[in-house]
């Protein structure tokens, strides 16, 4: 048997009766139907919801029989998909960059080895000036250019460092909240869904009613003072 087909209502709140201990509320939306037998869903209903009060109606051009309505448990993450995309990305483009910063490390690792070769190279010199062969002026400028060499590579090396350490500490920190986002407890919520047979098509806004335990009502007044001819009037407005 295949499923039925399912709409989405985007509803909202037209009404709300405050009783003692509970609340009626009516929810309305408005959708578009052809003729077929379908199932409009009301996401996004509130745990408190009293179950056996869910009561469904409509009315539109659209001729529509409700044969029942199905009130199930859904469960939902509050953080978007969207925003762990977002980290994902981010990650990534870190990753990158610190591949980057890894490039230049071994880099300096061969600029070290080749200096580390002329070194070896300066018993050469050595033995060399001893014969006469080499001046002291040309050991002189190679011993220079081993340790300006050697100092560029300690300087890119710390600062390579340090980017690191900062490169690490936000992918750590972007990983962190990622974890989160996929491993939070989702949210649970009741949906309501209606089987409807649409024998002519056209708009319909179905209507879900249902009552609501813990519901609370405060009731809200505007005060203002008010001088007329010389006197001076309390005007009390209710406005909840």
């Amino acid at each position: 048997m295949s499923e039925k087909q399912q709409t989405q209502v985007t509803s909202r709140i037209g009404e709300v009766v405050v009783y003692p201990d509970r609340a009626r509320v009516t929810r309305t939306g408005t959708v578009e139907l052809t003729e077929a037998t379908i199932q409009l869903v009301f996401s996004e209903l509130p745990l408190t919801l009293i179950a056996d009060s869910v009561r469904v109606g409509g009315r539109g051009t659209a001729r529509v029989r409700i044969s029942g309505v199905d009130l199930r448990q859904s469960f939902f993450r509050e953080t978007p998909a969207e925003r762990a995309r977002e980290l994902e990305a981010e990650i990534e483009k870190l990753q990158d960059e610190n591949r980057e910063l890894e490039d230049q490390g071994r880099m300096l690792d061969a600029r070290m080895k080749y200096l580390d070769g002329l070194r070896e190279a300066t018993r050469e010199y050595a033995r060399g000036l001893a014969r006469g062969q080499t001046s002291v002026e040309e050991q002189a400028r190679l011993l220079a250019f081993l340790q300006e060499g050697d100092e560029a590579v300690y300087t890119g090396r710390r600062e390579l460092a340090v980017k690191q350490r900062v490169l690490l500490k936000q992918i750590q920190k972007l990983q962190q909240e990622l974890k989160q986002i996929q491993s939070s407890r989702p949210r649970q919520r009741y949906e309501a869904v209606v089987d409807v047979t649409v024998s002519s098509p056209g708009s319909f806004t179905p209507t879900l009613t249902y009552m609501v335990q813990r519901a609370q009502w405060q009731p809200l007044y505007d005060v203002r003072l008010v001088e007329n001819a010389g006197s001076r009037l309390i005007k009390l407005a209710q406005l909840a």
